[in-house]
């Protein structure tokens, strides 16, 4: 069991918030451990497999890219009473750094000491926003999902911001003096055909120096990658990379679940350019999984809602993809309903990397 791999101890980290847990099961209200914020719908790459595709469809979808809307950050000054935990900058038809004002939001979390990740496509990366994102964040992943500029139009849809985007990720690497604890990190998604290309990505996330390459599989899109990781693996032997998978979500059969609520998201939420709040980042968009909208409540009123119950009862359904964000959390969750799991034994096991980013869940 891969205990020390950020991305694939989920269900290991949400064990170590024992007294969230004995919340949950009491039914009582509580923050989310994790916010997930979306700041803006805008985004300039065109992803054929983008997840918001799925969500939105694909006219639509495209309509929020190019002419979306902008997260007003001063609704984000209702959770600061009741925050949570962690916050995850990221996005679903957008990239975070194109909102107009994310140097601001980089500040709103520095100033009020909430630990962050920032999940980016690294386009718009300059010498100031790498900066501001290295001082406030514990990690920061840029989804490359290629090896070279031709690889780089098959996955983002363009070929023109390759350059950009490595020069990016290395503003950030020239600024990762200003926080020692922020982890860098490339994201590449894998699927029959880009499988044949991770051994290029891992040689490339070497000559970067970030800290990470992380593998995991386009939605219902599994192949088995056991021997190209074998091989990055022996790539990074002897230098500070890690080269880590979702090796959970590749292990996945079918489309089983033990569970029939979502647990998972009373512990975790997402809050889009909108001001809606969504069960996951798998259905921003669908009003069937919208929870509230911080311009219409407040964020403890939100909290409180019979929405979150009434919501997460309706999911798992059949939008649901495969090895979705909380399937392992979900999994743990009904476990410890069944009392069938051990928590105390579980955080005892955990590694040292994965204790640090629990938060993130």
């Amino acid at each position: 069991m891969e205990t020390t791999n950020i991305f694939n101890s989920g269900h290991y980290k949400i064990g170590l918030f024992c007294r969230e847990i004995r919340a949950w099961k009491d039914r009582e209200y509580m923050p989310p451990i994790t916010l997930e914020i979306h700041p803006t719908e805008r985004c300039n790459h065109s992803c054929p497999s983008c997840q918001s595709r799925i969500n939105l469809g694909l006219r639509e979808a495209n309509r929020r890219a190019r002419e979306g809307v902008d997260l007003d950050l001063d609704i984000l000054s209702k959770i600061w009473h009741m925050p949570p935990k962690g916050v995850v900058i990221s996005g679903n038809s957008g990239d975070p750094l194109l909102h107009p004002e994310i140097l601001q939001l980089f500040d709103v979390l520095y100033e009020n000491h909430v630990p962050c990740v920032l999940i980016t496509n690294g386009q718009n990366i300059t010498p100031e926003i790498a900066f501001a994102a290295v001082r406030c964040c514990s990690g920061i992943r840029v989804s490359l999902d290629a090896f070279d500029e031709v690889s780089f139009k098959r996955t983002h849809g363009i070929d023109a911001s390759w350059e950009k985007v490595i020069q990016g990720i290395k503003e950030l690497k020239r600024n990762s003096h200003c926080n020692t604890d922020c982890i860098l990190g490339v994201g590449y998604l894998t699927d029959r055909k880009t499988a044949k290309g991770m051994e290029k990505a891992t040689r490339l996330a070497v000559a970067l120096g970030v800290d990470y390459i992380q593998f995991r599989p386009y939605h219902n899109r599994l192949t088995n990658i056991d021997g190209q990781i074998a091989k990055c693996r022996e790539i990074a032997k002897g230098t500070s990379l890690s080269v880590w998978a979702s090796t959970q979500k590749y292990r996945l059969c079918d489309n089983q679940r033990s569970y029939k609520s979502c647990h998972g998201s009373f512990f975790y939420a997402v809050l889009d350019a909108r001001a809606d709040l969504y069960v996951c980042c798998h259905h921003v968009g669908r009003s069937i999984a919208r929870t509230g909208n911080l311009r219409m409540q407040g964020w403890e009123d939100w909290i409180r809602s019979s929405a979150r119950v009434n919501v997460a009862n309706l999911f798992p359904n059949s939008d649901c993809v495969m090895g979705c964000r909380l399937h392992t959390h979900n999994e743990f969750l009904q476990s410890v309903l069944n009392c069938e799991v051990n928590t105390i034994r579980l955080a005892k096991e955990i590694g040292l990397e994965a204790k640090k980013h629990a938060c993130f869940l």
